[in-house]
């Protein structure tokens, strides 16, 4: 395989790889003869890209371009159209895929500088373009391509591609030469040395004689990629330690070596990380695996380790020291490294590490939410001060302990540390409880001394006068009465329905006391007599079960619904969420001839009360989800208004805090 191809298509392969859809814009047609050989390849199922190649007619590349788009899987591509100007472009078909893909460039001495790095010597590019008038095959033998040329090492970029390459673990030019000349690894190990100062002697720290013997026979530069890799992590790693020395000869010869070079090492590295993330993943890993950083990993502190985090030996570190200054409540020093770590290669790639740190900043920020705000509650006082307290500030307590629970349900399942992490939640625990008493214990004061029912449009009770009636006069309306939904589940809810285009508004309201189904649900609709509530108990099981309004009783979902319809003079349609969500095509004449929908859910408060914890603190994103996909389908029925309201809610116990 010529040199030029190779140099060209690994370009491509490159770009593919990377943002999937690729335009190539070639004015001039030079490059139609590699375009044949590349289409022979993929054809060969040596490329898994597909390639569309206009030949003059737009129909057909169309159709190509639009059938592989309307593919699922969303392929990867190449698109090819040669003979028209890159201004000319806007004018046809290929505008869309022109603007939406990434480019390669079009004029053909722009293309050659980018396809040279790692391939094409200094003069070999040179030749290389002085033959473009001359077509592409005068280009391929003007650069041969046969046995390497030791120049090809002259610049840092060449060299920094090629380590790159290697290091990675890809095809580098080398592997596509026909021989590799006595000299080659000399060759290679000169330009190291050059370019980033590498130490030879890392070799015999890695490879028994045999090894480096058979290499040499071979010329086989894949040798150098665990001791490049180490030499270059190595350095990067001994840098950032703060005020202390690594504990091997050869690591603190790395650190004697300072600055020298380190520009270009991490410049190397950072393109690493970024452009390959599995490929240092494995890289990191396997030079771990060398037993040569066992001594750092048992001796070094968090507070030596610096800010990169080149090993993933370093976050298991962080990580331990972060849990015992979460278990002796210095939460702000466990804040401040987690702080560093948000811009570590391991917080952003391995999905576990980012979550535990995740969990960290959750923590420290909930501590903190706990700790300052119970003063300022204390300060409120009336009743439409705590509620505007609470819906502005407090309910995001209640909000982040729920994601606490929920995060720390995950990463037990896979940490190490699991019983740190179970003594943080507790301790978690322990002062959101204090936080939840203090908060009720200030509310209970105000409602002895200043009474327990609020401002009238802050009563649960004129809920239909205030909500209800005024929007069903704005259009068609459903209302949704979901048992047991919490503030911050609302608020969830109310992102959620954001997301899906909606415009929504959230607002507090007091629930009756005692706060009870029985009691909830029946003065959701009108049950009041002058403004007062006459309850209705059952003598023999000694509770109240729903309220007395002049002749009518308001106890059960049929007495809702009749009540719902005398006072609106209405038809009201009256439906479970379960079964909405089920067969809502089959209730879509009732539920469009209704004068208002009422959609009932009572899983939330149902699960409360046989033992809703134990399902976890997710549970109520089933709830959620039924809740969008029914608004959806109303939508589709022309319904116009939505509202959604509880009856009351409840204070969530954790019990997996107990251990």
């Amino acid at each position: 395989m010529d040199l030029l191809y190779k140099a060209i298509s690994s370009q491509i392969d490159s770009s593919v790889r990377r943002e999937c859809l690729v335009f190539w814009n070639d004015p001039t047609g030079l490059f139609e003869p590699f375009i044949s050989k590349l289409k022979e390849e993929i054809e060969d199922g040596g490329k898994k890209y597909k390639l569309i190649h206009f030949q003059g007619s737009f129909l057909e590349s169309i159709l190509e371009l639009h059938s592989m788009m309307q593919d699922i899987k969303k392929p990867d591509c190449l698109v090819y159209v040669p003979y028209i100007r890159r201004e000319e472009i806007k004018d046809t078909p290929f505008l869309e895929a022109y603007l939406s893909s990434t480019t390669l460039p079009d004029l053909p001495s722009d293309l050659l500088d980018l396809i040279s790095g790692g391939y094409l010597s200094p003069e070999q590019l040179e030749k290389c373009k002085e033959s473009i008038p001359s077509g592409y095959k005068a280009m391929e033998m003007a650069i041969g391509g046969e046995e390497i040329d030791p120049s090809i090492f002259s610049t840092p970029e060449v060299v920094n591609e090629f380590s790159i390459q290697l290091l990675c673990g890809e095809t580098t030019f080398l592997d596509h030469l026909e021989s590799h000349p006595e000299g080659t690894l000399s060759i290679i190990r000169n330009a190291f040395e050059k370019n980033f100062g590498y130490l030879p002697e890392i070799e015999s720290l890695l490879f028994d004689e045999r090894e480096r013997e058979y290499s040499e026979k071979k010329q086989d530069h894949s040798i150098f990629r665990i001791p490049l890799g180490f030499y270059l992590l190595g350095r990067e790693y001994v840098s950032d330690l703060e005020n202390c020395n690594p504990n091997s000869e050869f690591l603190q010869k790395l650190q004697k070596m300072g600055n020298l070079y380190l520009d270009n090492i991490q410049n190397v590295l950072n393109k690493l990380r970024k452009n390959y993330p599995e490929a240092y993943r494995i890289l990191a890993r396997e030079i771990e695996e060398t037993g040569n950083f066992e001594d750092e990993k048992l001796k070094r502190k968090s507070e030596e380790l610096g800010v990169i985090d080149t090993f993933i030996f370093e976050d298991t570190i962080h990580q331990k020291e972060t849990l015992r200054l979460l278990e002796t409540l210095k939460y702000h020093k466990a804040e401040s490294i987690v702080e560093v770590r948000r811009s570590s290669f391991w917080y952003r790639e391995e999905k576990n590490i980012g979550e535990f740190w995740k969990w960290v900043e959750l923590t420290t920020r909930l501590q903190k939410q706990i700790s300052i705000s119970i003063e300022n509650f204390k300060s409120n006082k009336t009743l439409k001060e705590v509620i505007e307290d609470y819906s502005k500030n407090l309910y995001k307590i209640d909000r982040d302990y729920r994601d606490f629970c929920k995060i720390t349900n995950s990463i037990l399942k896979h940490s190490e540390y699991s019983l740190d992490i179970r003594k943080v939640r507790q301790k978690i625990w322990e002062e959101y409880s204090i936080w939840m008493i203090e908060v009720n214990n200030h509310y209970q004061n105000l409602c002895e001394s200043k009474g327990f029912l609020p401002d009238e449009d802050l009563q649960q009770r004129f809920f239909y006068h205030k909500y209800i009636k005024p929007f069903m006069e704005l259009g068609k309306t459903a209302v949704f009465f979901v048992d047991a939904m919490r503030y911050e589940v609302g608020d969830i809810l109310k992102e959620q329905l954001e997301g899906l285009g909606f415009n929504t508004n959230i607002f507090p309201i007091y629930a009756e006391l005692p706060t009870s189904t029985s009691v909830g649900m029946n003065v959701l609709v009108p049950s009041t007599k002058s403004g007062e509530l006459e309850p209705l108990f059952d003598k023999e099981e000694r509770k109240l079960v729903g309220f007395q309004t002049g002749n009518r009783q308001v106890r059960t979902i049929q007495d809702r619904q009749k009540v719902l319809e005398e006072v609106g003079n209405i038809k009201v349609e009256w439906i479970r969420l379960d079964e909405l969500y089920k067969n809502y095509n089959e209730k879509k004449s009732s539920l469009i001839s209704a004068g208002l929908t009422v959609v009932h859910s009572e899983e939330i408060d149902k699960a409360g009360e046989t033992g809703f914890l134990a399902k976890g603190f997710d549970f109520f994103q089933d709830t959620i989800s039924k809740i969008k996909f029914c608004i959806e389908r109303l939508k589709e029925f022309q319904f116009e208004n939505y509202l959604i309201v509880s009856d009351h809610g409840f204070i969530e116990y954790d019990i997996d805090s107990e251990f």
